[in-house]
């Protein structure tokens, strides 16, 4: 409920809850299995929320614009705390200039460190957490598995593709209406001269905050078994009726998805082997096929013509 909607009873609830948990998450058995902050906590929304803040680098991030909601109580289950969903990253993917917002190196938890003297600080949860050998293993096998998945370069550089094209007569129109290009607007890092620059400008920050980060939680890429490495052909692309998809990948049991750079799902089903997809329902435009195998993902852009 809403600050004037809420109930005494609620609101003394919640505080009660959260005194309880930040009185566990402070104590000296705070990572205890049973009685820990994992009993108050859905580790994996931390986790998701923390990495998602670490890639972006958003300096809003942890002390501001962040969303968290719990489950009910309920007789076999005391109901946890989720972090999400997420918003806000205006000020995220090196856009910057103050509090080493737009800096590749180094972490955004660390943010007490080096603006101290800001009035918004980062609570105590992160760095607690931290110290848990368990919670930190668990962060560094997540990344693993985005690199190799959802957060691989091939993927983002394919998302960065078609954001850039889907975007291609708006952004037109906008910075006709805002002409705002080659010109500083608060908090601006990096100040481009045109489109094309500040795409490459955020294409360019990522490429080496991946890098660093992979750096950071001494983890190697696999080229092996559909991660990094691997390479999906489509063909042919542009495609009319039919779309080929060949690669090691597509081995028995991977999925697949076409998705509109709207976001809209338009099919899904599975593949097997040197496959063939039968595309002639679908519009005229630029889709995103997102292929799945086990915990690893591809993601490759196709134009039906």
């Amino acid at each position: 409920p809403s600050w004037d909607d809420i109930a005494p009873e609620q609101e003394t609830y919640i505080e009660n809850w959260m005194t309880e948990f930040e009185d566990v998450l402070a104590s000296e058995n705070f990572a205890d299995p049973n009685d820990g902050y994992s009993k108050y906590i859905n580790v994996e929304s931390f986790i998701d929320h923390m990495l998602l803040n670490e890639l972006s680098r958003n300096v809003d991030g942890y002390r501001l614009s962040t969303y968290m909601y719990k489950t009910k109580d309920k007789e076999d289950d005391p109901g946890q705390l989720y972090m999400g969903p997420v918003w806000d990253y205006n000020l995220a993917f090196g856009n910057a200039d103050y509090c080493d917002g737009s800096t590749i190196e180094g972490w955004a938890y660390d943010f007490n460190d080096v603006c101290p003297n800001d009035f918004w600080q980062v609570h105590f949860w992160w760095e607690r957490l931290l110290q848990d050998p368990i919670f930190r293993e668990e962060l560094k096998a997540k990344w693993m598995k985005l690199r190799n998945g959802k957060f691989s370069n091939t993927n983002i550089e394919n998302w960065i593709d078609g954001f850039e094209s889907q975007l291609q007569e708006p952004q037109a129109r906008n910075f006709q209406r805002w002409p705002v290009l080659g010109e500083y607007v608060w908090p601006n890092d990096y100040v481009g001269d045109s489109y094309q620059e500040e795409v490459d400008y955020l294409r360019s920050w990522l490429m080496d905050r991946l890098a660093w980060m992979d750096q950071a939680f001494d983890i190697e890429l696999s080229t092996e078994n559909g991660l990094l490495g691997e390479q999906v052909i489509l063909s042919p692309n542009p495609a009319m009726n039919n779309l080929h998809v060949e690669g090691d990948f597509i081995t028995e049991g991977v999925s697949f998805e076409i998705i509109s750079l709207e976001g809209k799902r338009m099919m899904k089903g599975v593949l097997a082997g040197k496959s063939t997809i039968q595309i002639d329902q679908l519009p005229k435009g630029n889709f995103l096929l997102v292929l799945n195998n086990e915990n690893h993902q591809i993601t490759q852009k196709f134009v039906k013509i």
